[in-house]
C-alpha cells in the first residue's frame, strides 16, 4: 500500500519549537504556586542546613611501598644486601593493618596533641577507649587500585589539626614499619652465633 504524504512547508521544525514556548510558559504560569511551594520545600531547608553545618576538611596522605629493602637478617655484620620482595595484595593489606592498628593511632593522637575527649565530658578510661574506636573509624585507609600505593584519608573540622595528626601518624608508621620488617635487635646476634 502506498501512503499519501502531504508536502510540508519549509521551516516546520522551527515553527514547532516556537509553538512549544507558549505551552511551557502556560504550564509555568498555571502551576506557579505549586512549583514555588515545591521549590521552597526542597531548596530552602537544604540551603539552611548547608549554611548552618560546620565545614569538614579532608586531609589525604599517600604512602608508596617499595619492593627493595636492606635485609639485615641475611647479612649480619657484613655489608647490607638489598632484597627485592614483590608487592602483592597481601603485603599491601599487611601494611594497611599496621596503619589501622589501634596502638599506632593512640600513639599518634597522644604525640600530636589531638583532643580525643572534649573538655567537660566523661574522662574515664572506658570513655577514652570508645572515643579512640570512633576516631579509628574516621580514618579511611585504602589501597590505590593496580599500584603499590596506600591512601589515607582523615576528616576533621580543623584542617591544621588533621594535618598535624596525619604527619605524626606517618612518622610513627614509618618507625613501626622499619621495626616490623627489620626484625628485633637480637636477629643479628642469632645469626652471628650460628
Amino acid at each position: 500500500m502506498n501512503t499519501l504524504a502531504l508536502p510540508q512547508p519549509e521551516g516546520t521544525l522551527e515553527n514547532s519549537a516556537l509553538e512549544l514556548i507558549p505551552k511551557v510558559l502556560n504550564i509555568l504560569f498555571k502551576w506557579k504556586r505549586l512549583i514555588l511551594i515545591c521549590f521552597g520545600a526542597v531548596v530552602v531547608p537544604a540551603l539552611i542546613l548547608t549554611l548552618l553545618k560546620t565545614p569538614q576538611y579532608e586531609v589525604t596522605m599517600k604512602i608508596l611501598l617499595k619492593s627493595s629493602r636492606a635485609e639485615v637478617a641475611i647479612s649480619p655484620g657484613g655489608p647490607e644486601r638489598f632484597v627485592n620482595w614483590p608487592i602483592t595484595p597481601a603485603v599491601v593489606n599487611s601494611e594497611i593493618q599496621i596503619l589501622k592498628g589501634l596502638d599506632l593511632i593512640q600513639k599518634a593522637v597522644e604525640k600530636s596533641g589531638y583532643p580525643l575527649v572534649v573538655e567537660g565530658e566523661d574522662n574515664s578510661k572506658a570513655a577514652k577507649e570508645r572515643a579512640l574506636l570512633a576516631f579509628q573509624n574516621r580514618i579511611n585507609v585504602t589501597p590505590v587500585p593496580d599500584s603499590n600505593v596506600i591512601e589515607v584519608k582523615f576528616q576533621d573540622q580543623d584542617s591544621g589539626q588533621a594535618t598535624k595528626f596525619l604527619k605524626t601518624l606517618t612518622a610513627l608508621y614509618l618507625e613501626k614499619h622499619t621495626m616490623v620488617h627489620r626484625g628485633s635487635d637480637k636477629t643479628s646476634e642469632f645469626f652471628d652465633t650460628q
